[in-house]
């Protein structure tokens, strides 16, 4: 036996190191290529609904694009850290979705992003196949809401921009506004106030473009109920309300100090009601259509009183609505409405 290697051998040994050595290699990258695959069995869902996917996740929808250039980047900071979910390359869904982000137990769950076809991009946090936690989501038409999910509604808090330039902030519930919010429009008008299944009810304010304010109850989307209003020119008028109009009783000021107290009927004095005047002047009686008409009494500023007299309303148009007078009659008429004729509503 040699005990030595002349160069031949040694060559041949060398050689031999080296192919033991990428065999070694080639071993681990099959071992790890096996582990890989075998971590996408375990965390990909079943073959039958999707595969993976090279395909770019880009939305080709442009009120989308449009959208995600105004809002930039998603910050995926709020977002919950799942320690055990894995990311793993994009996944198609038969449907057509892709998915790219984190899996656990084959399902999506931690953070992540979904491409529908129509364009549809949802960024944020998953849990049990569903968005859930914070999330963005931008729909077709461009609209973006921004805020928290649960099991693939809106629900929590959040701000949901329209992509004509509405905005709303506050509460959601399984996917409508519920709770307290506020909305905005690009004319700068306004609301705050309760909603319940995306419709605004129970007490509210609402702004105008002109400063004009109503603060108190809506039903349906409409003032309704008790109320007040201040308009931009000083009028203000509180009572009730029955589809934006006063209806029922009310009082209304006018900035001059005039005041007006009864009954209202589609934005009109009608039924009973009293007219005061800042120098004293009174008139207690009825009303129709705005005007006095029926019984009435006019108080003036010394106390005299007219009693039991029909101020009936003297109209060309509507000539049925006068009565049968005397004389002295008519001109006590035409005397009281000159100094009532300048009323408004």
């Amino acid at each position: 036996m040699r005990n030595s290697l002349n160069s031949r051998d040694s060559i041949v040994l060398l050689k031999y190191s080296h192919f033991l050595e990428d065999n070694k290699l080639e071993n681990k990258q099959f071992k790890l290529q096996r582990r890989v695959h075998e971590l996408e069995q375990e965390l990909y869902p079943s073959t039958d609904i999707g595969k993976r996917t090279n395909k770019k996740f880009e939305s080709e929808n442009p009120f989308v694009r449009k959208s995600l250039d105004n809002f930039g980047p998603f910050n995926f900071d709020q977002c919950n850290q799942i320690a055990e979910a894995q990311y793993l390359p994009p996944i198609e869904f038969n449907n057509g979705i892709i998915y790219q982000g984190q899996w656990l137990n084959k399902k999506r769950w931690g953070r992540g992003q979904q491409l529908f076809p129509d364009g549809t991009v949802y960024e944020g946090s998953w849990k049990n196949d569903m968005a859930e936690g914070y999330g963005r989501l931008i729909t077709p038409e461009g609209n973006t809401y921004i805020g928290f999910w649960k099991e693939n509604e809106k629900e929590g808090k959040g701000t949901l921009y329209y992509e004509n330039g509405v905005i709303f902030e506050g509460e959601f519930l399984k996917d409508q506004e519920n709770g307290y919010g506020i909305e905005k429009w690009p004319d700068q008008s306004m609301f705050q106030g309760n909603y319940i299944n995306g419709i605004k009810q129970g007490l509210g304010k609402y702004k105008w473009t002109d400063g004009s304010i109503y603060d108190g109850n809506f039903q349906n989307n409409q003032i309704n109920g008790k109320g007040k209003q201040i308009w931009s020119d000083g009028r203000q008028y509180e009572g009730d309300w029955v589809l934006n109009k006063m209806h029922g009783i009310g009082t209304f000021i006018w900035p001059d100090g005039k005041k007006y107290i009864g009954n209202y009927r589609e934005d009109l004095k009608e039924g009973y009601g009293e007219f005061i005047w800042p120098d004293g002047r009174i008139y207690k009686g009825e009303w129709y259509n705005g005007n006095p008409h029926g019984k009435g009494v006019f108080i003036d500023k010394t106390g005299k009183q007219e009693k039991g007299q029909y101020f009936k309303q003297i109209s060309q148009t509507y000539p049925n609505l006068v009565v049968k007078i005397n004389l002295q009659q008519y001109f006590q008429i035409i005397l009281v409405q000159s100094q009532i004729m300048n009323l408004t509503k």
